[in-house]
């Protein structure tokens, strides 16, 4: 990830939360 860009996965009550950090 040489952009700076994490893409982190959460999943609660069942439902995957998807959601993007940009680090700049």
């Amino acid at each position: 990830l040489s952009n700076g860009m994490y893409f982190i996965n959460i999943q609660a009550n069942g439902n995957s939360i998807s959601k993007r950090l940009i680090k700049q």
